[in-house]
Order: C-alpha cells, then sequence, then structure tokens
C-alpha cells in the first residue's frame, strides 16, 4: 500500500531536520603555540551604519568526528563581546584530551572566569562568561558519527543562528578551517549575520552562580509515563539522551531511550539495522517501513526492525519513532531480544503516546 501523503511529508521533513545537528559551544585552556589565528568572516547581508558591527551576531563553533560520536561546541552571540571571549575559545577547545570511557569521555581546562551550570538533558557541558547582565553562552554537545557533515550543520547554524540563507558546498572554505583538536581532524567555524531578530530567554545569575530552569535556553521539558516495570535509569549525555529506560525479564533486558537525532534519517535508520545485523537499505524501501503514528501532538513515524536468528545469540529487534518538534527532530528507541521486545511493544507505543512537551503542544517553540 502506497505510503500516506502526510507521513510522507513527515519522513521528508524529518530528512531535513535530521541532516543538521543540535549544536554545542566549549572552551578551555592549553598551549599558545597551539592555537591558530584565522580572519574573521565577511559579514553577509548585514545592517549598514557605523553601529553595524555591534548589530551583528557571530558564532563560532567546532565539529569534532570522534570514533563513533560527533562532538559539537558552539559560542553565539554580539560579535563585539564573542571577539572578546575568542582566544579563550580556542585554548578551550585545543585544551580537550578524550578518553575510550563513557562515565568521563572528554576532559578540558575551563577559561578563568567561565561558569558552569547545572547540569541540562541533552548537553555535555554548559559555561557561562562575559557580561553579568547579558552572559554568552558555551555550549558542548556529541551526537552519532553520522551528525558529522560539516554543511549540514554550517547552514543549520546559519539559518537558526544568524538568520542567513545557506551556503553551497563550494564556499565552505570561506567560514570553515580545519584544525586538530587532541591529534584527531576537526573543522573550525566562523561566521556573522544579522540576527534572526528572535530573542531568547537569558539565564539568571544568583550571586556567582548561574541557574538553569526548565525550559532555559532552547531545552525541552519532557512529561511521560513510564509503564509498570519500566526501570529508569540516568539518560547518557555523551549522546545526548533525555531520558532513559531498562525493561528486565529473567535473563534478557531491553533498553529505552528519548533523544534530539542529528544526521540524515536513512543514516539512522540504516546504523539501527546495522546494530541488529541486517542489511542496509535505500530511500525507497525506507519509505516503506514506516507506519504513521503522533507523538506530544504531532504527526510521527513509527518503524519496527527484527534481525535474524544467529548462532550462540538471541533474535535482536527494535522499535523506533521519529517525530518533529518545531525544527528539531527526536528519536524514541527500544532495543533488546526480539522476544521481550515484541511482549513490550504495547508498552512502548503507550509510552510514545504519554510523551509531551511541558506547555507546549503541537511542536511549537517556546
Amino acid at each position: 500500500m502506497p505510503i500516506k501523503p502526510h507521513l510522507e511529508l513527515v519522513l521528508m521533513r524529518c530528512c531535513i531536520a535530521l541532516l543538521c545537528v543540535v549544536s554545542a559551544v566549549l572552551l578551555a585552556g592549553c598551549q599558545d603555540d597551539e592555537i591558530r589565528r584565522y580572519q574573521v568572516p565577511k559579514p553577509e547581508t548585514l545592517p549598514q551604519g557605523p553601529s553595524h558591527v555591534e548589530k551583528t551576531v557571530r558564532l563560532l563553533a567546532a565539529i569534532i568526528p570522534r570514533g563513533d560520536k560527533t562532538w559539537f561546541v558552539k559560542l553565539a552571540g554580539p560579535t563585539a563581546t564573542v571577539q572578546t571571549s575568542e582566544a579563550e575559545f580556542d585554548r578551550f577547545i585545543q585544551s580537550m584530551h578524550f578518553k575510550d570511557q563513557d562515565r568521563e569521555p572528554v576532559q578540558w581546562t575551563t577559561p578563568e572566569g567561565w561558569k558552569s551550570a547545572p547540569a541540562v538533558p541533552g548537553r555535555h557541558a554548559t559555561f557561562y562568561l562575559g557580561p553579568r547582565d547579558s552572559p554568552l553562552e558555551v555550549t558542548v554537545h556529541a551526537l552519532g558519527a553520522e551528525a558529522k557533515d560539516v554543511l549540514a550543520n554550517v547552514n543549520r547554524w546559519r539559518k537558526l543562528e544568524l538568520g542567513l540563507g545557506p551556503i553551497r558546498d563550494d564556499k565552505l572554505e570561506e567560514v570553515t578551517k580545519p584544525l586538530k583538536v587532541d591529534g584527531v581532524a576537526a573543522t573550525r567555524v566562523d561566521m556573522m549575520g544579522p540576527g534572526t531578530g528572535k530573542s531568547k530567554k537569558k539565564t539568571p545569575f544568583l550571586r556567582d552562580h548561574p541557574v538553569v530552569a526548565d525550559g532555559d535556553a532552547g531545552q525541552p521539558v519532557l512529561n511521560f509515563k513510564a509503564p509498570e516495570g519500566w526501570k529508569e535509569k540516568k539518560p547518557d549525555a555523551s549522546v545526548g539522551q533525555m531520558a532513559a529506560f531498562q525493561v528486565v525479564e529473567g535473563s534478557a533486558t531491553a533498553d529505552v531511550s528519548i533523544t534530539p537525532a542529528g544526521g540524515s534519517l536513512l543514516a539512522n535508520v540504516n546504523r539501527w539495522r546495522s546494530q541488529i545485523g541486517l542489511d542496509p537499505v535505500d530511500g525507497d524501501q525506507l519509505k516503506k517501513q514506516f507506519r504513521e503514528t503522533e507523538v506530544a501532538g504531532v504527526a510521527g513515524a513509527f518503524i519496527e526492525l527484527v534481525g535474524p536468528a544467529s548462532a550462540g545469540a538471541a533474535r535482536q529487534s527494535i522499535l523506533g519513532v521519529i517525530f518533529l518538534r518545531g525544527q528539531q527532530a527526536w528519536f524514541i528507541k527500544m532495543k533488546g531480544p526480539a522476544d521481550l521486545v515484541a511482549k513490550q511493544k504495547p508498552a512502548f507505543e503507550a509510552f510514545v503516546r504519554s510523551v509531551e512537551f511541558a506547555g507546549n503542544r503541537g511542536g511549537k517553540d517556546e
């Protein structure tokens, strides 16, 4: 049966949204001779007049592919203010040291004066710096390896942070430069634009410590009802999880997570398929595997994958739901032994129906 037109639209929008990534920002200390200096890119479509520089927004970011993850460090704000923190931002990035342990996958040296914010779901770290009445925000975030596409990330930031249109691949060298972070090839991004004109909530300072209220800094507040028997566990912040659960029956265990998504839809689904021993599919085959569902008042797409039987190992299965909230794509996923996942399918579907973003139905951003 042909896929429904509105479901096809959801999938197409997911494909577009998943090409982009949640941006994140970092900074730390390192040896000065390791810091590369770059010329500030020429502003595009910026306000004219003597004070045009003060009215522009500048974005600094680093995209760091590392194994099965892509790390993002981002700083954005008024051009003049960002410029005063540029050297610290570069030193912070160069001080990053990655390890294989999940509990502490990266270390860095925090510059003097940077205030570390309390943990925010979906981020590895957040810092505040600059003027106390209007601080800049540096975020550190990790997504999967499929989120490393530089052009997709650059164009995402151009639209949402700078109020600029997309650029072609042959123009990337005007706003990016190669660098190395902890011996690994990475990309430094430096762009300016007029901004989007949308005011963002300011995170207040309480004495010398920044306080992050629920929903601040663009972070949504999730509400959900976990099915009976599901055990909530600490989300893996290194991959951006917002919520995580474990389901145990005898010796069988299944994991459930809610995660803001990055990378292409096809790449993510093929990554899931590889996790349970299935071959990759192409775009046409992908469309046939989804059915329509609803999450938090918006249309979504549901997929069920069952892996092949293998000697000495239980057949694995994945239930997945992809949906859009505003411009951000999300995954709700269960992975585990096929028999257990099949038994938990009604509970998983009920869990998906229970998911809401506090004070924000219908996918509209606050």
